[in-house]
């Protein structure tokens, strides 16, 4: 295995650890009403990214409540050093630090994010009883 495979492997585990790490936090601490929330939000939002692009989908999250905690989420994990974006720079909001960004590190950004959010989705699915709400 080349080290590129290897490194990128490390990535891909790294994300999904993360990616666990957050659900089960959620699966933890709320209500089965407020899981079934954060699984249907989850499942939607790559596509809501997909098809309106990572800045509007960021501006409608973090002006919705339901959505505050994937948004910190998905802030938490471009803090982390190991990510292989930019740095998201501690007390920097994730919507202002997308759009001073150039395109091609926005295109970065947001091909991470979807990378990470496919592993939430996942394990959303796996470890949160009942059906997706939005």
């Amino acid at each position: 295995m080349s080290e590129k495979q290897t490194i990128m492997k490390t990535l891909e585990n790294q994300r999904a650890e993360f990616a666990l790490l957050c659900v089960k936090n959620i699966v933890a601490a709320y209500s089965k009403e407020e899981k079934e929330k954060y699984k249907g939000n989850v499942k939607k939002i790559p596509m809501l990214i997909k098809t309106n692009g990572l800045g509007n989908t960021l501006a409608f999250m973090r002006s919705r409540k339901e959505h505050k905690l994937i948004y910190d989420h998905l802030s938490n994990w471009l803090r982390k050093p190991e990510n292989p974006c930019k740095t998201l720079p501690e007390g920097k909001d994730l919507l202002e630090f997308v759009i001073s960004e150039s395109s091609p590190v926005y295109r970065h950004v947001t091909k991470e994010l979807i990378a990470l959010l496919t592993w939430m989705k996942r394990f959303a699915d796996s470890l949160i009883e009942g059906e997706a709400h939005d």
